[in-house]
């Protein structure tokens, strides 16, 4: 197995599942020492126990919708290990249903987990990211967001913000 991100700082959010799951194994089987963030921390445990590659692994719990949370996990990150190498935007919401059934909140709560998340990480990680010269930030999208897709009119227009962004 290569080992290009031998002792890379990684930050996943999202990393309880999915994408975010796989993609915070991959990272660590390939040297990267890895933080997994989401909300729910028995499932970023499950994930942590499943990762048997050679870099270190954090559980970091967060809501990527709260400001202070945010800014706080970027502080406690950078204590711990100095530096983050790559931030990966990860979390999302979805939703299902007709635009006359959905309420305002629930759009309200994809923007803020689907894109104000990821902007708010992204503006919490750069500053350091800047002064070291260093870092990448990937932010998950999807098709959605240039193609919509029929009773996702939430998650459609957040992730055609994502792409904006």
């Amino acid at each position: 197995m290569s080992m290009r991100f031998r002792d890379s700082l990684v930050w996943i959010t999202g990393a309880s599942s999915g994408i975010g799951k796989k993609t915070a194994k991959q990272f660590q089987a390939e040297g990267a020492h890895v933080v997994f963030s989401a909300e729910r921390e028995g499932d970023l445990n499950r994930v942590e126990d499943k990762c048997v590659g050679p870099g270190d692994t954090a559980v970091l719990p967060l809501d990527v919708t709260e400001e202070p949370a945010v800014s706080a996990a970027t502080e406690e990150i950078l204590a711990w290990f100095g530096r983050i190498d790559i931030l990966v935007n990860n979390a999302e919401l979805t939703q299902r249903g007709r635009i006359v059934e959905t309420n305002l909140d629930v759009y309200r709560r994809i923007m803020d987990v689907n894109f104000f998340g990821p902007l708010m990480l992204t503006k919490a990680v750069l500053p350091s990211m800047l002064n070291r010269k260093a870092g990448r930030v990937v932010c998950v999208t999807s098709v959605a967001g240039k193609y919509s897709s029929p009773m996702r009119s939430g998650y459609n227009a957040a992730k055609d913000a994502a792409h904006g962004f």
